[in-house]
Parts: structure tokens; sequence; C-alpha cells
């Protein structure tokens, strides 16, 4: 998604470029983005070594530092859309690398490290996407679009999911949550929104056209997370329990499998 995104801005925005260098530009990020991710993950799940006393810290600047210069850096190097996914790569390949040495506690420990520093970053976040919001400018034909597109966009969410669901070991009620836990639309939204809209105004002498357009796009992402972060989380929550079933396992014979246990954390 990051990677279409950032074709459809060059596009958007393009500066004399090919059409065709515009296309390629996406799969060109998606390779940068992999190699390097997988590379220097490998490099932080290898370094530093296991008994070292700062363990912890060490593995959080090397794979949260990593990931903040790859975003910030990437589009000084020409690769805009690999920053994003060179930081989830890095960070993907450490955990497996670290897994793999076993040392499970200092694994835990950056874990909690990183949930810690979301609990600070997620409301910055948040706030600095509502904070471009100016809710006098609104306009009621917007919105209202802007909710029939959601809208659209939701049902094909719930059909692609039960789709992709269809011959697999989840029964119907299971099927249904997964569809609620699916429909939360939130961070990515929030990161990428006002990407739009800065690049008009960064132009010379920015049409007032765009500048309207790209409000209209920052609107509906606003909208976006209004509606499906707390319709998907109060929809998991409410109907977790209902839909969710835990099943003893059958100790009858022991040739008989366990009974498969759906995980409440879908």
């Amino acid at each position: 998604a990051i990677s279409v995104f950032s074709i459809c801005i060059s596009i958007i925005f393009s500066t004399g470029e090919s059409l065709m260098m515009q296309v390629l530009q996406g799969p060109m990020d998606v390779c940068v983005g992999l190699a390097v991710g997988s590379l220097w993950g490998i490099v932080s799940g290898l370094t530093p070594h296991l008994d070292d006393e700062q363990i912890v810290w060490k593995r959080v600047v090397m794979v949260g530092g990593a990931g903040l210069c790859a975003v910030l850096g990437s589009s000084y190097i020409g690769f805009p859309g690999a920053g994003p996914l060179i930081a989830i790569t890095a960070a993907f390949v450490a955990a497996i690398v670290w897994k793999l040495q076993g040392g499970a506690p200092a694994t835990n420990a950056v874990e909690e490290v990183f949930s810690s520093i979301w609990l600070v970053m997620q409301p910055v976040l948040f706030g600095l996407i509502g904070a471009e919001i100016d809710l006098r400018q609104l306009e009621l034909e917007i919105v209202t679009w802007g909710v029939i597109i959601i809208a659209a966009a939701l049902v094909i969410r719930v059909l692609t999911c039960s789709l992709v669901l269809v011959g697999g070991k989840l029964n119907f009620k299971e099927v249904v949550f997964v569809n609620l836990a699916w429909l939360p639309k939130a961070t990515v939204q929030a990161a990428l929104a006002p990407q739009a809209l800065d690049m008009v105004r960064k132009m010379t002498a920015p049409p007032p056209e765009d500048l309207e357009r790209g409000s209209q796009f920052l609107t509906i992402a606003v909208l976006s997370i209004l509606i499906t972060a707390p319709l998907g989380a109060i929809g998991a929550s409410v109907a977790g329990p209902r839909l969710l079933s835990k099943h003893s396992s059958n100790t009858s014979s022991p040739n008989t499998n366990s009974t498969r246990q759906p995980d409440h954390n879908l």
C-alpha cells in the first residue's frame, strides 16, 4: 500500500520523468526496501553479543534508529517508498534472528521499550493530523461523499476478507470476527494522509484547486480514522466473547488431535 501510494504521488507531482520510470519506481522501492531491510535486520540480530549488559538498549537503538533514518532519508536517495519497508523488514528479520539465538527475556524487553515509545508517539501522530483539519471549512458535500467512499471501501474489504477465508478452518462466527478485527484503518492513514497537502504547499505558487484537493484528501483520511478505528475496536471487544469460543482438547484417544482453539487476539 505504501509503495502504491508513492507511485500515485510521484505521478501526480511528476517533474518531467517518463511515466515508465514512475511506474517502475514502486517495484524498485520494494526491492531496495526488502534488500536493505533484510541486511540490516541480520546485522541488528547478530549484534550486540548476547552477554552484553546493554543488549536491550543497543537493540532498540539499532532497530529503531535505523528505521527512523530509513523513513526520513529514503526520499533523499530517490527511493521514498523504501523507507517504511526497510523499517518493517529490519525489525521482522531481527526478531527472527533473536528468536533463533534464544534470549527471550531480552527480546521481550525490546518489545516493551517500543510499546512504551508507541504509547507516547501514538497520540502525537493522531494529534498532528487532527490539527490539520479546520472544522469551520468542512463542507457537508465533501463529508457525505467521503462517508460513501469509505463505506464502499469497507464493503470491498469485508468481501475480500471473507473470500480469502473460504475453505479455511474458521467457522462462520470466526470469519465474522476476523472481518470486524480487520476494519480499523488508522496508523497508515495518519502517517500518509498529510503528504499530498504538504507537497502542494511546498510548490512555489500552489494552485488553489490543488490546495483544495489536498485538503479534501486529508479530510477523507481523517473520516476513515474516525469511522473505522472505534467501529473495529468496539466491534471486536463486544462481539469477541460472543463469536469466539475456546474448546477443550479431546483426550479420549491419544491419536486424536487437539480441537482448534481460536485466538481472541486475531
